[in-house]
């Protein structure tokens, strides 16, 4: 079966749906787009990847960093902070 998710994806998802403490249905609810609890599954099982609309609000409910979401950079799962 062919995915269309990049690798550790579907882990990192997961990760960051845990820091809300909610199952996947409340979690659906809470990323305030239209999704369900099957599309949540299939981001974190590694099925498919999250758009850059639900990327922007996972990393918004969760305050992960983008670039740790998609495996970018192998920088914190907390966004940094900067004092400027």
């Amino acid at each position: 079966m062919h995915s269309h998710a990049l690798p550790g994806l579907g882990e990192r998802c997961r990760e960051a749906r845990g820091i809300t403490g909610l199952n996947r249905e409340k979690y659906s609810q809470a990323l305030r787009i239209p999704t369900n609890y099957e599309t949540v599954r299939s981001w974190e099982v590694g099925k498919n990847s999250p758009s850059a609309e639900f990327v922007a609000a996972i990393c918004e409910l969760t305050n992960v960093d983008a670039n740790w979401l998609l495996g970018i950079h192998k920088v914190s799962r907390r966004q940094v902070k900067l004092d400027i």
